[in-house]
């Protein structure tokens, strides 16, 4: 039996951190309430909703790591909670962040385009990091000619600009 239904975590226990299981999608109403050791609440991708008092009064809890599957987040979910959220920029819980006056902290990805050469990893920063310039992609008979913003390779990328987006 697969349980994909967070219903509550015992407020007895004493851990700080939690991994909530990849195999929920959906965290139940006043699941973490009054949560008090908690600090830090980690959300696989795959939860779709957070319910109403969710983590309410849980007064230590100063992170919580949303992925953008999660699509509704309830009523006075944070609650009497010091809490920062850690999302995707432009995701539903940056917006839900943004008009419930709660602390947020976005990332983005900056994904290399090769054309055709070498894969070179993705990279994932905090908005206002900057991206490494990586390792130059092979291809054989050609000669690379730099990292470009724009499909049409006629404005260079800056690493010494700060990521405020994804980039592709």
């Amino acid at each position: 039996l697969v349980k994909t239904e967070l219903i509550t975590f015992p407020n007895g226990k004493t851990d700080t951190s939690y991994t909530i299981p990849s195999t929920v999608t959906g965290i139940g109403e006043s699941a973490f309430n009054s949560c008090y050791n908690l600090t830090s609440v980690t959300i696989p991708d795959g939860v779709t909703t957070i319910g109403t008092y969710a983590f309410s009064y849980c007064n230590n809890l100063k992170k919580v790591v949303i992925p953008e599957s999660v699509n509704e987040i309830g009523y006075a979910a944070f609650n009497e909670c010091p809490v920062t959220i850690y999302c995707a920029a432009g995701s539903y819980a940056q917006t839900y962040a943004e008009t419930k006056g709660i602390s947020y902290k976005c990332w983005v990805s900056v994904k290399y385009e090769t054309n055709g050469g070498t894969a070179v990893a993705s990279q994932q920063l905090w908005v206002g990091e900057f991206a490494t310039k990586p390792a130059d992609p092979t291809k054989t008979g050609y000669t690379f000619g730099g990292w470009y913003k724009d499909s049409a390779c006629t404005q260079a990328y800056n690493f010494n600009s700060a990521v405020t987006e994804y980039i592709t």
